[in-house]
């Protein structure tokens, strides 16, 4: 397992397709950051984001409840995506 702590744009042209998996805690609109995360992954790779409620992005919307009982709302997508 390799963990990388660093924003998208920096690691474009040094990571393509090097990811199986990626999570990021995103503070926009999901769908203006898939475009950048895309180059990363591998094929069949997903993308797990923090999503806000109510986001219109097309993932699949997983809840989890965290320790302290409080639920908290991710997107999940499998390259390639669909529908965005």
């Amino acid at each position: 397992v390799r963990v990388v702590g660093a924003r998208v744009e920096d690691l474009a042209a040094s990571h393509a397709e090097l990811f199986d998996a990626i999570t990021m805690r995103c503070a926009g609109d999901v769908r203006a950051f898939i475009p950048r995360v895309l180059p990363l992954l591998r094929p069949g790779g997903t993308l797990v984001v923090s999503a806000r409620p109510g986001s219109s992005a097309s993932g699949d919307l997983v809840v989890i409840r965290t320790f302290s009982g409080r639920p908290r709302t991710f997107q999940r997508f499998v390259k390639p995506f669909n529908g965005t």
